[in-house]
């Protein structure tokens, strides 16, 4: 289900272009938080999951800019959608939102792919709102990197089989 903030006139993000947003949260309350500290920000549309089963069917039906996903969901835990979304929707950046952010749960939530985590009760609107962002930028740098290291490869691979072809033209060379 998808809540649109805007009034009749919507609001775009610095790049010019509205911002899908898919919250995984089972918790009334802590949707209800999340869907009011995104209300000022008109240009984050924010869709909702209850369970990981209807995050992965949304997920795989409509594209999204970003999931804020509570680590503990009542059939699974932030673990599996990670998993799911590394191989599924890879450029899709993931924020990890749960009331004990342990150290170790921290690191294993960044070293699966999430690129950031917010305490629940410990954030307002503007920094809910720049984490989305910074997490979209990073993986979008994170994307750029990749693009960039995939064409040096190419160019490297064309150069062995271009120098090799050149080899078996000119045998006496």
């Amino acid at each position: 289900m998808m809540f649109d903030f805007s009034d009749d006139t919507i609001h775009k993000s610095e790049e010019g272009r509205n911002l899908q947003v898919l919250l995984v949260e089972d918790d009334l309350f802590d949707f209800q938080a999340v869907k009011r500290f995104l209300r000022p920000a008109s240009h984050i549309h924010l869709f909702h999951a209850e369970n990981l089963k209807q995050a992965v069917s949304m997920a795989q039906d409509k594209s999204f800019d970003c999931f804020v996903l509570d680590w503990y969901l009542p059939d699974g835990d932030g673990e599996q959608f990670l998993s799911f979304a590394a191989a599924a929707v890879p450029w899709t950046p993931t924020i990890i939102m749960t009331s004990g952010m342990e150290d170790l749960l921290t690191s294993s939530a960044l070293a699966l792919g999430a690129q950031d985590y917010i305490l629940k009760g410990q954030f307002d609107s503007e920094s809910l709102c720049k984490s989305i962002e910074f997490a979209i930028a990073r993986k979008h740098a994170e994307r750029l990197r990749w693009s960039t290291i995939q064409g040096d490869r190419l160019h490297f691979i064309n150069q062995i089989v271009a120098g090799g072809a050149h080899e078996i033209n000119n045998p006496i060379a």
